[in-house]
Protein backbone atom coordinates (compact mmCIF):
# COMPACT_ATOMS: atom_id res chain seq x y z
CA UNK A 1 0.00 0.00 0.00
CA UNK A 2 2.21 2.34 0.72
CA UNK A 3 5.23 3.00 -1.51
CA UNK A 4 7.61 5.34 0.48
CA UNK A 5 8.98 5.26 3.68
CA UNK A 6 11.68 7.02 4.86
CA UNK A 7 13.10 6.91 8.80
CA UNK A 8 15.28 8.42 10.80
CA UNK A 9 15.69 7.78 14.50
CA UNK A 10 12.76 10.12 16.53
CA UNK A 11 11.12 10.79 12.66
CA UNK A 12 9.13 8.73 10.35
CA UNK A 13 7.27 9.67 7.25
CA UNK A 14 5.37 7.02 4.36
CA UNK A 15 3.45 8.33 1.57
CA UNK A 16 -0.06 6.18 1.46
CA UNK A 17 -2.30 6.40 -0.95
CA UNK A 18 -4.67 5.05 1.86
CA UNK A 19 -5.44 8.86 3.46
CA UNK A 20 -4.90 10.71 -0.23
CA UNK A 21 -7.59 13.23 -1.06
CA UNK A 22 -9.62 11.54 1.63
CA UNK A 23 -9.15 14.62 4.76
CA UNK A 24 -11.28 11.95 7.16
CA UNK A 25 -9.36 9.32 6.63
CA UNK A 26 -6.16 11.63 7.27
CA UNK A 27 -7.78 12.89 10.39
CA UNK A 28 -8.63 9.58 11.79
CA UNK A 29 -5.15 8.48 10.78
CA UNK A 30 -3.49 11.53 12.86
CA UNK A 31 -6.08 10.33 15.53
CA UNK A 32 -5.26 7.34 16.45
CA UNK A 33 -1.56 7.24 16.06
CA UNK A 34 -1.51 10.13 17.95
CA UNK A 35 -2.26 7.90 21.07
CA UNK A 36 0.28 5.54 20.36
CA UNK A 37 2.86 5.63 23.73
CA UNK A 38 6.01 7.17 22.62
CA UNK A 39 4.91 9.47 19.56
CA UNK A 40 4.97 12.44 20.42
CA UNK A 41 3.42 14.25 17.42
CA UNK A 42 1.74 12.36 14.37
CA UNK A 43 0.58 14.60 11.26
CA UNK A 44 -1.58 13.26 8.38
CA UNK A 45 -2.10 15.16 5.19
CA UNK A 46 -4.79 14.42 2.92
CA UNK A 47 -3.20 16.63 0.40
CA UNK A 48 0.30 14.67 0.02
CA UNK A 49 -1.01 11.46 1.34
CA UNK A 50 1.70 11.19 3.75
CA UNK A 51 1.70 10.25 7.10
CA UNK A 52 4.63 11.65 9.36
CA UNK A 53 5.11 10.59 13.19
CA UNK A 54 7.94 12.18 15.65
CA UNK A 55 8.40 9.59 18.45
CA UNK A 56 10.82 8.86 21.41
CA UNK A 57 13.34 6.16 20.29
CA UNK A 58 13.96 5.66 24.11
CA UNK A 59 9.94 4.73 24.77
CA UNK A 60 9.01 3.00 21.27
CA UNK A 61 11.30 1.41 18.48
CA UNK A 62 10.34 2.18 14.46
CA UNK A 63 9.61 -1.37 13.56
CA UNK A 64 7.34 -1.36 15.48
CA UNK A 65 5.59 1.96 14.49
CA UNK A 66 5.90 0.34 11.03
CA UNK A 67 3.89 -2.90 12.21
CA UNK A 68 1.27 -0.62 13.45
CA UNK A 69 1.19 1.31 10.52
CA UNK A 70 1.25 -2.25 8.68
CA UNK A 71 -1.76 -3.05 11.27
CA UNK A 72 -4.09 -0.18 10.40
CA UNK A 73 -3.77 -0.61 6.65
CA UNK A 74 -1.40 2.35 5.93
CA UNK A 75 1.69 0.23 5.02
CA UNK A 76 2.45 -2.37 2.70
CA UNK A 77 3.42 -5.47 4.57
CA UNK A 78 6.57 -6.04 2.08
CA UNK A 79 8.05 -2.40 3.14
CA UNK A 80 11.52 -2.53 5.18
CA UNK A 81 11.37 -2.10 9.02
CA UNK A 82 15.02 -1.41 9.46
CA UNK A 83 17.81 1.03 8.96
CA UNK A 84 16.99 4.88 7.79
CA UNK A 85 16.98 4.13 4.01
CA UNK A 86 14.03 4.61 1.90
CA UNK A 87 12.31 1.16 2.05
CA UNK A 88 11.28 -1.21 -1.14
CA UNK A 89 9.93 0.47 -3.70
CA UNK A 90 11.49 3.62 -3.22
CA UNK A 91 14.70 3.26 -4.42
CA UNK A 92 12.28 2.62 -8.18
CA UNK A 93 10.92 5.97 -7.53
CA UNK A 94 14.11 7.86 -8.00
CA UNK A 95 15.20 5.72 -11.22
CA UNK A 96 11.94 6.61 -12.42
CA UNK A 97 12.18 10.62 -11.24
CA UNK A 98 15.51 10.25 -12.77
CA UNK A 99 14.77 8.66 -16.15
CA UNK A 100 11.96 10.53 -16.19
CA UNK A 101 13.93 14.19 -15.74
CA UNK A 102 15.96 12.59 -18.28
CA UNK A 103 13.38 12.12 -20.95
CA UNK A 104 12.08 15.52 -20.41
CA UNK A 105 15.61 17.51 -20.69
CA UNK A 106 15.83 15.58 -24.29
CA UNK A 107 12.51 16.21 -25.22
CA UNK A 108 13.27 20.52 -24.16
CA UNK A 109 16.09 19.98 -26.48
CA UNK A 110 14.65 18.82 -29.42
CA UNK A 111 11.63 21.33 -29.18
CA UNK A 112 14.07 23.62 -28.75
CA UNK A 113 16.31 22.70 -32.00
CA UNK A 114 13.00 22.24 -34.17
CA UNK A 115 12.26 25.45 -33.19
CA UNK A 116 15.44 26.97 -33.82
CA UNK A 117 15.32 25.09 -37.79
CA UNK A 118 11.84 26.32 -38.11
CA UNK A 119 12.62 30.13 -37.59
CA UNK A 120 15.62 29.72 -39.91
CA UNK A 121 13.48 27.59 -42.32
CA UNK A 122 10.94 30.71 -42.19
CA UNK A 123 13.75 33.10 -42.44
CA UNK A 124 15.17 31.75 -45.88
CA UNK A 125 11.75 31.32 -47.34
CA UNK A 126 11.01 35.00 -46.55
CA UNK A 127 13.82 36.15 -48.39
Amino acid sequence: MSRYVHHVPGRLRIRTPAIKRRPEAAETARRCLSAIDGVIAAEASALTGSITLRYDPARIGHQDLVGVLRGHGYAAHDIAATGTAPAAGASDGVANQLVETAAKTVAVVLLEKLIERSTVAVIGALT
